[in-house]
């Protein structure tokens, strides 16, 4: 490698040495021309070069791989798992609509009948609600050729309720006060110089106060402990000198838990309901006291539910009494969420009493004996569902055996316009209809059917009860400011039993079947005031709920409220 290295530097030597030379010769010569003539055409040649032959090689030894040992050690690796909470959205800030505390309403209607009514109430808050509600309804006007037939009803009521983390506390005090005429004669048979049916002979007023306490659980768990307990204390006494106390305590106990790891709710409680009152009228003084206790247990997988459970009763009206009633219902979901069918038997006892009689009649003597009503069986079954998001129904039936039924006849004493009691036992079918349709936000129509079959055992009817019963109602927002309501009552034909006082026998007297058709609309001034006008008994036929008791014709108010 060194000797050519030597070669290259010599010979790069020599050539810029003669270079030299040469360009200084030429410097130093004198011009000179001559003229060469070329006989033969110029054929450059190069002369061969010799090149060095080098081979490189390379000397490769043999490589032999060592034998390769592997050892596995397992070692356990920890992993750490750390989540935050996930930060929630806030929503956008909504402008709260503006909620007033009070309230006011008030009309006046043909028949020189004024309403007013006011309502208070506490605002948003999520600790305790609070009502106040005052309302007047009276009427002036007459029924013509019927007795002298004004009314007047008043309320006061006062409802609290204190919410908290496990339990919501409730409690409600109330005050009725309602002043009635028995106008069930008329004026033309039974004249006020012979018979005293002057109005102040014919009236009748009820004061009942009643004040209650209840007790429910806010446990939202799947499992653990529920329950509802209610405390009720009820005072009335009327014009007539009768005065009734009474109470009554509810409780429904019941522990949800799984069984078999299925997600489905299992409850097994207890209900205890104990009622008595104390009845002392101008002849004589009722005790009456009835304790009901039903344990049950309800099962729950998947489409299945069953509840099974015993009734137990005891109660000293008249006569001391204990009754079992078994308790079974079975429930199968054919199609989730959309329908059901179901099944069962239970029995129970309903306690009557002055307050209960006079609340479903007010035209009853003060003086009556007084009988619990026991359902000694009743068998039922149906479908429960909905169709689509907008229809949901539910079509039942039943058949139910019943003692000491409290049926309301006329009195024989002229002019036969107070109603006493008759027990009697008999047997019931019933079927039910009802169904809701919510069209749109805009229209919703409610609608129900109930049809009775009575099988009384000594009385020849079942008085005053109804063959069927029908209602439809509908309600229609027009727009923000104009919404529409209306109603269509039907009352199926009943017997009454009256005396017949040429041959002093009783008879069966029908009561006809009647309607009653409503409209109403309400106008929105503003958030604040709203205009209202109601029209009732449209078709102005005289309805007789109760034999002898014809209602007003049409009926047309007119009024305002007013929000504060």
């Amino acid at each position: 490698m060194k000797s050519y290295q030597k070669i290259f530097c010599t010979s790069i030597a020599l050539f810029l040495s003669a270079l030299l030379l040469n360009s200084t010769a030429l410097q130093a010569q004198t011009p000179h021309r001559e003229e060469i003539t070329v006989i033969a055409p110029y054929e450059p040649t190069l002369p061969d070069v010799l090149k060095i032959n080098l081979q490189p090689r390379i000397e490769t030894d043999d490589i032999s791989m060592p034998p390769v040992s592997i050892s596995i050690t397992p070692r356990k690796l920890n992993v750490y798992h750390s989540t935050e909470p996930v930060q929630e959205t806030t929503p956008p800030a909504e402008r709260p609509g503006i909620i007033y505390r009070n309230h006011i309403r008030g009309g006046i209607a043909n028949y020189l009948t004024p309403y007013l009514e006011f309502n208070a109430g506490s605002l948003r808050t999520s600790d305790y609600l609070l009502n106040l509600q005052l309302r007047h309804l009276s009427s002036h006007g007459k029924i013509k050729d019927y007795g002298h037939s004004t009314f007047s009803d008043n309320l006061a009521r006062v409802t609290v309720k204190r919410f908290f983390d496990r339990l919501t506390l409730g409690a409600e005090a109330r005050y009725d006060h309602n002043v009635l005429h028995h106008y069930g004669f008329l004026t033309s048979e039974f004249p006020d110089s012979i018979f005293n049916t002057s109005k102040d002979d014919l009236r009748q007023r009820f004061n009942q106060a009643t004040a209650s306490i209840t007790a429910s659980s806010n446990n939202k768990e799947l499992e653990g402990l529920h329950y509802d307990a209610k405390l009720n204390y009820g005072f009335i006494n009327d014009l007539f000198e009768t005065t009734e106390h009474r109470f009554e305590l509810e409780t429904d106990l019941k522990s949800s838990f799984r069984l078999m790891r299925s997600n489905d709710k299992q409850n097994l409680g207890m209900k205890l309901d104990i009622e008595g009152s104390k009845t002392a009228d101008t002849l004589q003084t009722w005790n009456n006291t009835l304790v009901q206790v039903q344990p049950y247990f309800r099962f729950k997988y998947q489409e299945y539910q069953i509840k099974l459970g015993l009734g137990l009763a005891f109660d000293n009206d008249t006569t001391l009494h204990f009754r079992l009633f078994p308790v079974a219902e079975g429930r199968l979901q054919l199609v989730p969420k959309r329908l059901a069918v179901f099944v069962g038997i239970d029995g129970k006892i309903q306690k009557n009493s002055f307050y209960s009689l006079a609340n479903e009649n007010p035209y009853i003597h003060s003086a009556l004996e007084y009988r619990n009503t026991a359902h000694k069986l009743r068998f039922y079954g149906g479908l429960q569902g909905s169709a689509g998001k907008r229809l949901d129904y539910t079509l039942s039936g039943s058949n139910t055996i019943i003692g000491d039924m409290p049926l309301f006849v006329n009195d024989t004493i002229a002019p036969h316009n107070r109603f006493t009691i008759i027990y009697d036992d008999l047997n019931l079918v019933h079927g039910n209809l009802s169904a809701t349709y919510s069209i749109s936000q805009e229209l919703r129509i409610t609608t129900g059917f109930d049809i009775f079959h009575y099988s009384p055992d000594r009385e020849e009817k079942a008085w005053h009860k109804p063959a069927f019963k029908t209602f439809f109602e509908g309600w229609y927002n027009y727009s923000e400011e104009l919404a529409f309501r209306g109603g269509v009552n039907v009352y199926g034909k009943s017997w009454a039993k009256i005396r017949n006082t040429n041959t002093n026998l009783f008879e069966a007297q029908e009561l006809k079947p009647w309607i009653d058709i409503s409209l109403g609309a309400t106008y929105r001034y503003s958030d604040q005031l709203h205009f209202f006008l109601d029209a009732r008994n449209l078709a102005a036929g005289r309805h007789f709920y109760w034999h002898n008791y014809p209602s007003q014709r049409i009926n047309i108010m007119a009024g305002a409220g007013f929000s504060f």
